[in-house]
């Protein structure tokens, strides 16, 4: 084959690439048109114009790709549906005021263990309530006077009754025989080979972890946050490319608790403990795991907005960890860093598309048999080379969807390797660290 022939040869991206949800949901960054809704809402409450406050508080909600949030308005009232994952919120605007609901599970009893249970979940609510409501369902109410459902007051008591019944209903019914599913027809189901090929990304994931603790050279005992590196990468990554509801979605957050939040004991018994909650999800059989596999629609994100300042200053502490490991030769924990920088930005952050973009790329390459599995175009030839004309493609594509926005962004593909994976992985976020991502205000992407 010839010097042209070799070029004009080359593959073009994928224009249909296979329709798979990745990783959590966030509300952080929204089009500019949204808060002009929120801005209309503020001050229409303020005039104590109620209705066309709620009104713009609901537009505000919209997600126009998710079709998230309908409401109708008839006579003196307001119908809505609010929609986030497994469940759909329900309630009515009226002058005197407010009342949504969403309904988790159906029950046949009154069985002791999941009444205490939900007695104790109202603890810790701060807005919301569970109840039972006349057919025996188990239901999440909230209620305000209009006078009083400023759009603050509306987004976090939403928020805090959407969240948790999604949360909540898989947890319930996985958990006690009495209940069973109930308002679930929007949910999109996966199809059984997206199911089986997730099902076996997890077992594999976490028995290829546990493997690679077994056999490193690494005095793990000496050395306990290169286990914390490895086995939170691999939970984060997890996450983000299964997105699972349920018992998975509960462990992730309980081993991310383990390690952020369990003063009391030490970094060798923080990992005992993760282990213990990653080999409860590796032994769970095709069955159980298949049920915590489908699409919902959201409209609330359960990550933090974070500044560019805020991330940059994040990727750069964790960044100075990889030196030691690269000195003394422990490529598979520098790598493991560096898969931790990515996954726990997804999953504690709400990223700004480019920067969602980029990571999502990372772990594209990083996990590319998941990725071929799943019919995307590969990015990493047979032989492991990475496809640097694709892959630079793909940088491409992102900086075009995203400049009307983030006029000033540029990815400098100069100093991207894509000579090997490890190369890759480390310039990537160091590119990341060198974008502008200052914002161009009052642009309509809609």
């Amino acid at each position: 084959m010839g010097f042209f022939d070799s070029i004009f040869s080359r593959s073009i991206l994928q224009e249909d690439e296979p329709t798979v949800s990745f990783g959590r949901y966030s509300d952080s960054f929204k089009a500019p048109v949204k808060y002009d809704y929120w801005d209309i809402a503020i001050k229409e409450f303020g005039r104590a114009n109620y209705r066309l406050a709620f009104t713009s508080f609901l537009d505000y909600l919209k997600d126009d790709d998710q079709h998230n949030v309908k409401y109708t308005e008839v006579g003196d009232e307001v119908e809505f549906q609010i929609y986030q994952g497994s469940k759909r919120l329900e309630g009515v605007w009226t002058a005197e005021g407010l009342f949504v609901e969403a309904k988790i599970a159906k029950t046949n009893g009154f069985h002791v263990g999941f009444l205490r249970r939900l007695i104790e979940e109202n603890y810790l609510l701060k807005y919301c309530k569970y109840a039972l409501d006349e057919e025996h369902n188990v239901t999440i109410i909230y209620c305000s006077r209009a006078s009083e459902a400023s759009p603050y007051k509306l987004y976090y008591g939403f928020k805090e009754l959407a969240i948790h019944a999604d949360k909540l209903d898989d947890i319930l019914v996985d958990e006690f025989d009495e209940l069973t599913m109930i308002n679930t027809g929007h949910v999109k189901e996966l199809s059984e080979n997206e199911k089986k090929i997730k099902h076996t990304f997890i077992t594999d994931k976490i028995e290829s972890v546990f493997e690679l603790i077994d056999s490193t050279k690494l005095d793990l005992g000496q050395y306990p946050s290169a286990e914390s590196y490895l086995l939170l990468s691999a939970t984060y990554i997890l996450d983000y490319l299964i997105s699972p509801e349920g018992f998975m979605l509960e462990k992730f957050e309980t081993i991310h608790n383990h390690f952020y939040h369990s003063k009391q004991t030490t970094g060798v018994k923080t990992n005992m403990l993760i282990k213990k909650e990653l080999k409860e999800i590796a032994d769970r059989s095709y069955e159980q795991n298949e049920q915590e596999l489908y699409v919902g629609i959201s409209s609330f994100g359960v990550t933090s907005p974070v500044s560019s300042e805020q991330l940059f200053s994040f990727i750069e502490s964790e960044l100075k960890q990889l030196d030691w490991y690269i000195k003394h030769q422990h490529y598979d924990v520098a790598q493991a860093i560096l898969d931790f920088i990515i996954g726990y930005c997804l999953f504690n952050y709400g990223l700004s598309r480019p920067i969602s973009q980029l990571f999502h790329l990372y772990l594209r390459v990083r996990e590319s048999k998941f990725f071929v599995d799943l019919d995307f175009q590969p990015l990493v030839k047979e032989n492991g080379e990475l496809d640097d004309f694709l892959i630079k493609e793909h940088f491409k594509k992102i900086e075009s969807e995203n400049t009307r926005i983030y006029k000033f962004l540029r990815i400098n593909t100069a100093e991207l390797s894509t000579k090997s994976l490890f190369p890759f992985c480390q310039s990537l976020v160091h590119a990341v660290l060198n974008l502008n991502l200052n914002r161009v205000d009052h642009v309509d992407v809609n």
